[in-house]
């Protein structure tokens, strides 16, 4: 343990050379690391509220698929009583 700190005692000066670009860069990548990881949960709460507007806006097309549907087999219905009336 003496030997460590004699050694950085003596070489005070490179000790800080050293150490200053390392202690930036691992504060450095920390700070990446964790705003990387606020973007991605970020992301992930973008695609869970698109889905839930492509859920609403499907259910949106179903249902006026199914007020398509029932308007043409009306307009279908009334072309046949049309007809129908027309032939008699």
């Amino acid at each position: 343990m003496d030997i460590v700190l004699n050694f950085i005692v003596e070489n005070i000066v490179l000790v800080i050379i050293i150490s200053i670009p390392t202690i930036y860069l691992v504060i450095r990548d920390l700070s990446l690391a964790s705003q990387k990881k606020m973007q991605h949960k970020r992301r992930l709460e973008e695609i869970a509220a698109s889905e839930r507007r492509l859920d609403t806006l499907y259910k949106k097309i179903n249902d006026n698929r199914k007020d398509l549907a029932n308007k043409i087999k009306d307009i279908e219905d009334k072309l046949q009583d049309s007809i129908d009336n027309n032939e008699q």
